[in-house]
């Protein structure tokens, strides 16, 4: 018996499945990758990506307790040099709330401005009081402890960073409600 040649139309036949099924490998392969790499978050603000950043951030706010307030809650606000924040609350540990957000063109014009303004100074005060502090706030520049305070601590800031401690602090309270 001598095998025939399948005719042109059956040939273009067979080369349409196999590149309909090459494409349908493809497509789904692409979908599985795609259904399971992390997506960042979009903002309505389209300022920035909100994603887990790994990296120094600009302008971070700490508040942590001293250990004398049992379920004390820890709170932690860091924006990234793009304008996207994050908000953390924890107690005992254990993270209780989470936000993310981008500030506005203007927000992080306005933040980057006062930051650079400041000089991160402090004198000692003469007296003090004798209150225990509960707590305690530290404010970071470029990832370096720039400040800390607490009830009674004695320390006088410079007027330059007063005011832009405060102009941030104008910021960051609107973020979060």
């Amino acid at each position: 018996m001598v095998a025939r040649r399948p005719n042109a139309s059956v040939r273009r036949l067979n080369r349409m499945l196999k590149l309909l099924f090459a494409s349908l490998l493809t497509a789904s392969s692409t979908l599985a990758t795609a259904d399971t790499a992390p997506k960042p978050a979009l903002l309505p603000s389209n300022t920035c990506l909100v994603t887990p950043v790994a990296t120094t951030p600009l302008f971070q706010i700490e508040t942590n307790g001293l250990g004398q307030i049992k379920g004390h809650v820890d709170t932690r606000m860091a924006i990234q040099s793009n304008g996207a924040w994050t908000y953390t609350q924890t107690k005992a540990g254990k993270v209780q709330r989470t936000e993310v957000g981008c500030l506005s063109r203007v927000q992080l014009a306005t933040l980057k401005s006062a930051l650079a303004s400041a000089t991160w100074k402090t004198s000692q005060a003469q007296g003090h009081c004798e209150a225990i502090a509960m707590d305690y706030k530290e404010y970071s520049y470029l990832g370096n402890p720039m400040l800390r305070t607490e009830l009674c601590d004695g320390q006088i800031i410079d007027n330059a960073t007063r005011k832009a401690i405060a102009d941030a602090r104008a910021i960051t309270n609107k973020l979060v409600k």
